[in-house]
Protein backbone atom coordinates (compact mmCIF):
# COMPACT_ATOMS: atom_id res chain seq x y z
CA UNK A 1 0.00 0.00 0.00
CA UNK A 2 1.40 3.17 -1.18
CA UNK A 3 1.82 6.29 1.58
CA UNK A 4 -0.01 9.36 0.45
CA UNK A 5 2.18 12.56 1.62
CA UNK A 6 0.68 14.36 4.74
CA UNK A 7 -0.06 17.94 3.83
CA UNK A 8 0.41 20.43 6.10
CA UNK A 9 -1.74 23.68 5.86
CA UNK A 10 0.66 26.25 5.96
CA UNK A 11 -0.34 28.67 9.59
CA UNK A 12 1.46 31.89 8.12
CA UNK A 13 -1.27 34.22 7.00
CA UNK A 14 -2.91 33.34 10.90
CA UNK A 15 -0.08 34.40 12.71
CA UNK A 16 0.73 36.60 11.04
CA UNK A 17 -2.88 37.95 11.12
CA UNK A 18 -2.58 37.20 14.98
CA UNK A 19 0.92 39.28 15.35
CA UNK A 20 -0.63 42.35 13.31
CA UNK A 21 -3.78 42.33 15.37
CA UNK A 22 -1.85 42.15 18.81
CA UNK A 23 0.88 45.42 17.59
CA UNK A 24 -2.42 47.35 16.51
CA UNK A 25 -3.98 46.67 19.54
CA UNK A 26 -1.42 47.44 22.10
CA UNK A 27 -0.34 50.67 20.53
CA UNK A 28 -1.34 53.74 18.56
CA UNK A 29 -4.20 53.43 15.38
CA UNK A 30 -3.56 50.94 13.06
CA UNK A 31 -5.36 51.53 9.66
CA UNK A 32 -8.53 52.37 10.29
CA UNK A 33 -8.61 50.03 13.74
CA UNK A 34 -8.35 53.11 16.74
CA UNK A 35 -5.52 52.87 18.92
CA UNK A 36 -4.80 54.31 22.44
CA UNK A 37 -1.86 56.08 23.90
CA UNK A 38 0.51 57.38 21.17
CA UNK A 39 4.01 57.44 22.02
CA UNK A 40 6.95 59.98 20.61
CA UNK A 41 8.87 62.94 21.29
CA UNK A 42 6.24 65.36 22.93
CA UNK A 43 7.02 69.02 21.65
CA UNK A 44 6.41 71.89 24.08
CA UNK A 45 7.52 74.72 22.17
CA UNK A 46 4.09 76.48 20.54
CA UNK A 47 4.57 76.10 16.55
CA UNK A 48 3.47 79.03 14.45
CA UNK A 49 4.39 77.78 11.23
CA UNK A 50 2.72 74.41 10.47
CA UNK A 51 3.41 74.26 6.80
CA UNK A 52 5.34 71.18 7.24
CA UNK A 53 2.77 69.15 7.31
CA UNK A 54 2.16 69.29 3.61
CA UNK A 55 5.04 66.96 3.60
CA UNK A 56 3.40 64.40 6.01
CA UNK A 57 0.68 62.33 4.48
CA UNK A 58 -0.82 61.28 7.43
CA UNK A 59 -1.32 62.44 11.54
CA UNK A 60 -2.60 60.91 14.31
CA UNK A 61 -4.42 62.49 16.56
CA UNK A 62 -5.29 61.21 20.53
CA UNK A 63 -8.34 62.43 22.08
CA UNK A 64 -9.74 61.70 25.88
CA UNK A 65 -7.02 62.27 27.85
CA UNK A 66 -8.58 60.16 30.62
CA UNK A 67 -8.52 57.44 28.77
CA UNK A 68 -7.09 57.85 25.43
CA UNK A 69 -7.92 57.01 22.11
CA UNK A 70 -6.37 57.51 18.75
CA UNK A 71 -7.03 57.56 14.91
CA UNK A 72 -5.03 58.14 11.73
CA UNK A 73 -6.52 60.81 9.58
CA UNK A 74 -5.33 63.81 7.42
CA UNK A 75 -4.35 66.85 9.05
CA UNK A 76 -3.37 70.50 7.00
CA UNK A 77 -2.46 73.53 7.36
CA UNK A 78 -4.30 76.78 6.40
CA UNK A 79 -3.05 80.16 6.72
CA UNK A 80 -0.70 79.33 9.62
CA UNK A 81 -3.17 77.62 11.15
CA UNK A 82 -3.52 73.38 11.86
CA UNK A 83 -7.01 71.63 10.76
CA UNK A 84 -8.57 68.13 10.27
CA UNK A 85 -11.58 67.50 9.01
CA UNK A 86 -14.33 64.54 9.10
CA UNK A 87 -16.92 63.24 7.18
CA UNK A 88 -20.01 61.65 7.91
CA UNK A 89 -18.85 62.92 11.64
CA UNK A 90 -22.43 62.99 14.02
CA UNK A 91 -22.16 59.59 16.19
CA UNK A 92 -18.45 59.04 15.38
CA UNK A 93 -16.34 58.34 18.67
CA UNK A 94 -13.64 60.95 18.49
CA UNK A 95 -15.72 64.12 17.81
CA UNK A 96 -17.83 63.66 20.54
CA UNK A 97 -14.96 63.33 22.95
CA UNK A 98 -13.58 66.56 21.66
CA UNK A 99 -16.71 68.15 22.43
CA UNK A 100 -16.63 66.89 25.78
CA UNK A 101 -12.72 68.13 26.34
CA UNK A 102 -11.18 69.65 23.64
CA UNK A 103 -7.66 68.50 24.75
CA UNK A 104 -5.50 66.25 22.44
CA UNK A 105 -2.54 65.11 21.10
CA UNK A 106 -1.24 65.10 17.31
CA UNK A 107 1.58 63.18 15.97
CA UNK A 108 3.36 63.96 12.81
CA UNK A 109 5.90 61.85 12.02
CA UNK A 110 7.74 60.94 15.52
CA UNK A 111 6.71 64.17 17.35
CA UNK A 112 4.02 64.76 19.35
CA UNK A 113 1.74 67.87 19.94
CA UNK A 114 -0.25 68.75 23.17
CA UNK A 115 -2.99 71.42 21.19
CA UNK A 116 -6.86 71.93 21.86
CA UNK A 117 -9.15 71.70 19.15
CA UNK A 118 -11.84 73.79 18.19
CA UNK A 119 -14.96 73.24 15.95
CA UNK A 120 -15.29 75.64 13.05
CA UNK A 121 -18.65 76.70 12.20
CA UNK A 122 -17.79 79.79 9.53
CA UNK A 123 -18.90 79.07 6.79
CA UNK A 124 -15.69 80.61 4.62
CA UNK A 125 -13.55 79.07 6.90
CA UNK A 126 -14.65 75.61 6.05
CA UNK A 127 -14.50 76.25 2.66
CA UNK A 128 -11.24 77.62 2.49
CA UNK A 129 -9.90 74.45 4.68
CA UNK A 130 -12.39 71.84 2.47
CA UNK A 131 -10.69 73.64 -1.13
CA UNK A 132 -6.97 73.16 0.54
CA UNK A 133 -7.96 69.61 1.67
CA UNK A 134 -9.30 68.89 -1.64
CA UNK A 135 -5.83 70.15 -3.60
CA UNK A 136 -4.24 67.85 -1.41
CA UNK A 137 -6.42 64.58 -2.12
CA UNK A 138 -7.77 65.22 -5.13
CA UNK A 139 -7.12 66.36 -9.12
CA UNK A 140 -9.05 69.02 -10.42
CA UNK A 141 -11.51 71.23 -8.68
CA UNK A 142 -13.00 70.51 -5.39
CA UNK A 143 -16.16 69.11 -4.98
CA UNK A 144 -19.16 70.93 -3.03
CA UNK A 145 -18.75 70.60 0.63
CA UNK A 146 -20.87 67.84 1.80
CA UNK A 147 -23.54 68.64 4.51
CA UNK A 148 -22.08 66.58 6.92
CA UNK A 149 -18.40 67.42 6.92
CA UNK A 150 -16.83 69.32 10.29
CA UNK A 151 -14.19 70.68 10.95
CA UNK A 152 -11.49 71.20 13.91
CA UNK A 153 -8.43 73.73 14.13
CA UNK A 154 -6.18 72.76 16.53
CA UNK A 155 -4.06 75.29 18.42
CA UNK A 156 -2.10 75.82 21.48
CA UNK A 157 -3.73 75.20 25.15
Amino acid sequence: MESIPHRRESRAPLWLATVLSLVCLGFGPCGRIPGTRLSGQEVTQPVTDWSFVEQIPECQIEVRPSEPYSINAMCFPVGGDLFVGCMRCAGKRWPTYLQSDPRLRVKLGDRIYPLRATRVTDPVVIQGAWEQRSRRRLAGPPPPVPADYWLFRFGPR
